[in-house]
């Protein structure tokens, strides 16, 4: 999946899983600031070594994100 692709089902599963689950809405401003947390978890969590494969597609999905 294409980063850009990646970042718009991160930040509509965010807002329809708490429609769904928590009758909340939520804007897409708030639901990027959810999914860019997220994100920078994941790449804070990649080994400093490099030895996980995807740390520059999670950069590329968190470009995406702030350019939402």
């Amino acid at each position: 999946m294409e980063a850009k692709e990646k970042s718009k089902e991160i930040v509509n599963k965010i807002k329809d899983d708490l429609f769904t689950k928590r009758a909340v809405t939520i804007t897409d401003e708030d639901a990027v600031l959810c999914a860019l947390i997220a994100v920078d978890e994941i790449i804070k969590s990649i080994n400093p070594f490099g030895m996980f494969v995807g740390k520059d597609y999670w950069e590329e999905v968190r470009d995406c994100l702030e350019n939402y």
